[in-house]
């Protein structure tokens, strides 16, 4: 992590957990202007670079959980959210890589207006109707509904997918 990042998540009054000395650095908690909600963050690029070992990033990873669904009194999340920042860099983007790699696959969405509406179509006009909707950092068309990556059984959509499911 870049000194002008550490410095501005210090500037926004970012603090560590009570972790582990081992991994309390790598550790950032966000309390929320609006509320106090807690959110954990970590930094993958951090980890890759001060962790040389797989072992490393598994004793991390096993931390990182641990912290992020403590509960305090038991009973009541701490956290409301945990993020590893580019964590997930290395995967496809999953709407895309679906409309390109199994277009036919039937997907089904929400509408932005009305909830209790359903519309089923394929994976390629889904990822279409994104890209044509998309601009200034938002899409413009129904939430994608779940979705099983293991298989389908009745009135799911998806499909068995080993070849993502590999690389997750």
């Amino acid at each position: 992590m870049s000194t002008e990042l550490k410095r501005h998540l210090d500037s926004l009054g970012y603090s560590h957990p009570p972790v582990d000395e081992e991994f309390r650095r790598f550790m950032y908690v966000e309390r929320h202007r609006n509320g106090g909600a807690l959110v954990l963050h970590a930094y993958q690029g951090e980890l890759d670079e001060h962790m040389d070992t797989p072992d490393a990033h598994t004793r991390f990873a096993r931390a990182f959980l641990q912290e992020a669904f403590r509960e305090e009194p038991k009973g009541v999340a701490t956290y409301v959210m945990a993020i590893v920042h580019e964590a997930a860099a290395y995967l496809p983007e999953f709407v895309g890589y679906l409309g390109e790699r199994h277009g036919d696959l039937v997907v089904k969405s929400g509408h932005l207006l009305r909830k209790a509406e359903v519309q089923t179509t394929t994976a390629a006009e889904y990822a279409a109707r994104v890209k044509d909707s998309y601009s200034h950092g938002t899409y413009r068309c129904g939430p994608l509904l779940q979705l099983s990556l293991v298989g389908q059984v009745a009135e799911e959509s998806g499909r068995y997918f080993p070849e993502f499911l590999g690389r997750v």
